[in-house]
């Protein structure tokens, strides 16, 4: 009895070892380290236990930084100059307006019958006629020393009124046109025929046939006085005449322009007699009676003026 009960303790012992045995091996963790030697069979059990190495874990790469290139001495290179763009101006359809300029430009004629320019007052043109006027009622017409009754003469404007709008007035004030139409040193007392045959010439195309000088350096004077812009053709009239020797007086007293003289101041050159003034080149004139032309007796004070016109040796 004893006997049986130890043997069947020693089976149970042999069965619960050999159980047990098999267990450990299956279930004792696979190894996390490297294997100190060579991995062997086990030739006695049913199974091969095998080392199995972790999985090799690449290192994280290192960011490296580029190799540091020593500084040489090599200039960078100089970019090629490039010429500053030309600004272009920006289109545009508005009409530009011209520069202003110191003194007007040339402009229209004017209409001489209408306000301002109409404003010639008739106390100005007695003003100027009562300066000339002689004892016996008549006038010595101051461009051609014609002598003419008061029906005959008319007041011109030494400077025209349609040549000072052109060259400049047409940008006065009404007050300045006004101050210019009754200016006493701009008006004359002259023959209507020389007056008419005159019209708005500038002295380019126009020089009286008496006292040239004395008219040549009235105009400048005027001109200067209103600003008036002459064209380079009466400019240069201008300089010739008072460049002249018999001009020499004239050209001092531009800056204030003197009175009228009256026909007795005048500095008119005279001859001795009609051949004289017809070789001198002196313009002849036409009378108040008669179709005949000649000149004014201011000229050839000798010459006999059979009609008392002002004007002698007439053919």
């Amino acid at each position: 009895m004893t006997r049986r009960f130890l043997v069947l303790l020693v089976g149970i012992a042999l069965v619960a070892a050999c159980t047990e045995a098999p267990a450990s091996r299956e279930s004792a963790p696979a190894p996390t380290g490297t294997a100190t030697g060579a991995p062997t069979e086990d030739s006695a059990g049913p199974t091969r236990a095998t080392a199995t190495a972790p999985p090799a874990t690449e290192p994280a790469a290192t960011p490296t930084e580029p190799p540091t290139v020593a500084p040489t001495d090599v200039p960078a290179p100089t970019p090629a100059e490039t010429p500053p763009a030309t600004a272009s101006p920006p289109a545009s359809t508005a009409t530009t307006a011209p520069p202003a300029t110191a003194t007007p430009p040339p402009g229209p004629a004017c209409d001489v019958s209408r306000a301002p320019w109409s404003s010639f007052s008739q106390a100005a043109r007695e003003e100027a006629r009562d300066r000339v006027r002689r004892d016996d009622g008549t006038f010595i017409g101051r461009y051609t020393g014609v002598v003419r009754s008061q029906d005959g003469i008319q007041v011109d404007h030494i400077v025209p009124r349609n040549y000072a709008c052109r060259n400049g007035g047409h940008a006065w004030d009404g007050e300045q046109v006004r101050e210019f139409l009754n200016d006493q040193d701009n008006l004359a007392v002259v023959a209507s025929s020389e007056n008419l045959r005159k019209g708005d010439s500038g002295p380019a195309d126009y020089l009286p046939a008496l006292d040239r000088c004395w008219y040549a350096a009235r105009w400048e004077a005027l001109a200067e006085r209103y600003g008036l812009v002459l064209p380079e053709r009466d400019r240069d009239r201008l300089d010739e005449v008072l460049g002249e020797a018999a001009c020499a007086g004239y050209a001092d007293a531009t800056a204030t322009p003197t009175p009228t003289p009256t026909p007795a101041q005048s500095t008119t050159t005279t001859y001795a007699s009609c051949e004289e003034a017809e070789d001198a080149g002196v313009e002849r004139v036409q009378g108040s009676r008669g179709s005949g032309k000649g000149f004014p007796a201011l000229v050839v004070p000798d010459a006999r003026d059979g009609d008392g016109d002002g004007v002698v040796c007439e053919r």
